[in-house]
């Protein structure tokens, strides 16, 4: 796959160089790593269905119903539950994509 070269600030923050459609949100996964006080580095598996938490990075404008939108219920920086979604690399750092009506579960400050 050919690299694209955008003229963007990278000093901007990525909710501001990237645009999501309708009811996508881009969600900044949790590492799924856990170290015990013992040393012993406990890791979740990464398996589909699996309920992970993120931070939300960017998001859509919100769902189209009949030429309305329905704005987003979670905005930037929010932490949300969810359980299925798409990997992708946006400037070289693994995120999920996912849609607000179908994969979120939870959102919470």
């Amino acid at each position: 796959m050919d690299e694209v070269n955008m003229n963007v600030d990278m000093n901007e923050p990525l909710d501001t160089r990237i645009r999501l459609s309708s009811d996508k949100i881009l969600v900044e996964v949790e590492s799924n790593e856990t170290k015990k006080d013992s040393g012993l580095i406990v890791t979740t598996s990464d398996e589909p269905g699996e309920i992970k938490t993120g931070i939300v990075v960017a998001t859509g404008k919100g769902k189209v119903n009949f030429g309305n939108i329905i704005p987003m219920g979670v905005e930037v920086g929010e932490k949300v539950m969810f359980q299925y979604g798409t990997k992708v690399i946006v400037e070289g750092n693994p995120y999920m994509l996912i849609t607000e009506s179908a994969d979120l579960l939870i959102a919470f400050n």
